[in-house]
Parts: structure tokens; C-alpha cells; sequence
């Protein structure tokens, strides 16, 4: 709207300057044409002036793409997307495996509910910090939904996943430990490898990596359970 608005504006602007040159000059060859360009002059740049002025006061970060998400500091969905779908394309380029993992808290919604957004909002950033913490400085991770978390692991294969669950598991009863969290409260894990030979979009390899942990919802909540035990 802003754009469009400028662009008319600027139109209008070199249209009216357009036409008080091409009107013939005054009675007895009075020029008359430079006094009202200089005042219209003055006046536009008293309201470029001004807009600047109100605009100045505007949160910069308000004015871009946001890329990352408030609570965990980690990439937002979008970025997410942005980073990783060019590695997929060098991937298949260099023929190089990938895998992606997603992580669910299961039963947030419930905390919300009864503990309210300020204790959901710890516990995200608390699995968050395991989640960071489980996997390496080339991975990269991001919050894919209020409840979900996601990594693409360059170089990566399935033979990893169990070893990647384990030290998530055990990350993420360390940081339990350090809160109150609900005992019902867990973590199920997904993951879904990337093939170089047959290469599949990101969005297809996020509901394989959602299928899986469907699949494994069970497996990981009792890992959790023993993981915690151990800690204890």
C-alpha cells in the first residue's frame, strides 16, 4: 500500500513539474513558473522531513522478516526453510545423505492449560536447550511449531537416529530435572533421511520425519522414563 502510494505520489510530482514548464510564461514575460517550484519544493521536503521524523520511532525489527523465534532463540520456521532447502539442492549436487529429525513435546497443550503460557513457554526452551545441546555446531535446528522442533543434519544417515535419540533423551531428562515439569510430560522423536539418488522436497521429508515418530510416540516415552530414572 505504502509503495503504490509513493510510486502515485512521484508520478503526480514530475507530472505537475511537466506542466508548469510547458505553460507559457505570465502577463509582460513575468516568470512566475520558479517561485512555485521553489515553494513546492520546500513544502515536499518539510513532509519528506516529517516522515522520516515518524518513522525513526518505529522498531527496525518490526520493519524485516522476522527469522527467529522469541522463546528459544533458535531459527523459526521460515528460516528454517531458507537454510535448509539450497543444502538439499547441494546435497544432490555432491551426492551427500541427510537426515532430518523432529521432536515433539507431547502433552503441552495440557500444560498451557493448566499452568499457563510463561510455564509451556520454559519447558520449549528448556527441550530446546537439550535439543541443542544433543547434536552438532553444523546442524541446523529450528522451532517448527509452538510444540515441535526440527534439524537437518548434513552428512547424516539413519544409522545415527538411535545414537541422536539417546543423547536428546538423556539431554532432555537433565534439563526435567532442573523443573517442575509434569510427569506426563515427554518428548517423541521422528526422523527421515535424505537420498541424493532420489531427492524429495523438505516438506515431503517432514512428514516422513512426523510419521516416524508417530510410530516411535510410545519408545521414546518410556526412553524418557529410564532417562530420568538414571539421573536419579
Amino acid at each position: 500500500m505504502k509503495r503504490t502510494a509513493y510510486i502515485i505520489s512521484g508520478i503526480a510530482w514530475t507530472g505537475l513539474i511537466v506542466l508548469l514548464y510547458r505553460i507559457p510564461s505570465g502577463v509582460q514575460g513575468i516568470e512566475w513558473r520558479l517561485p512555485v517550484l521553489a515553494w513546492l519544493s520546500w513544502a515536499a521536503g518539510l513532509a519528506l522531513i516529517g516522515s522520516m521524523a515518524l518513522h525513526s520511532n518505529r522498531d527496525p525489527a518490526k520493519l524485516i522478516i522476522r527469522t527467529i523465534d522469541d522463546s528459544t532463540g533458535l531459527a523459526n520456521r521460515r528460516a528454517f526453510q531458507g537454510l535448509v532447502e539450497p543444502l538439499l539442492k547441494a546435497a544432490v549436487r555432491f551426492t551427500e545423505v541427510g537426515l532430518i529429525v523432529i521432536l515433539n513435546i507431547n502433552n503441552l497443550d495440557k500444560v498451557m492449560e493448566t499452568e499457563g503460557d510463561d510455564t509451556a513457554e520454559d519447558i520449549v526452551f528448556r527441550v530446546a536447550q537439550a535439543f541443542l545441546d544433543s547434536l552438532r555446531g553444523s546442524d541446523i535446528l529450528a522451532r517448527y511449531d509452538k510444540d515441535e522442533l526440527v534439524a537437518f543434519l548434513p552428512k547424516a544417515s539413519n544409522e545415527f537416529s538411535q545414537t541422536v535419540t539417546n543423547r536428546i533423551l538423556g539431554n532432555v531428562a537433565e534439563q526435567y530435572s532442573k523443573m517442575e515439569a509434569p510427569r506426563d510430560l515427554n518428548v517423541s522423536i521422528g526422523y527421515s533421511e535424505f537420498d541424493p539418488l532420489a531427492p524429495q522436497s523438505l516438506d515431503y521429508l517432514i512428514r516422513q520425519a512426523y510419521k516416524d515418530m508417530i510410530r516411535s510416540m510410545g519408545e521414546t516415552a518410556a526412553g524418557l522414563e529410564t532417562a530420568s530414572k538414571a539421573e536419579t
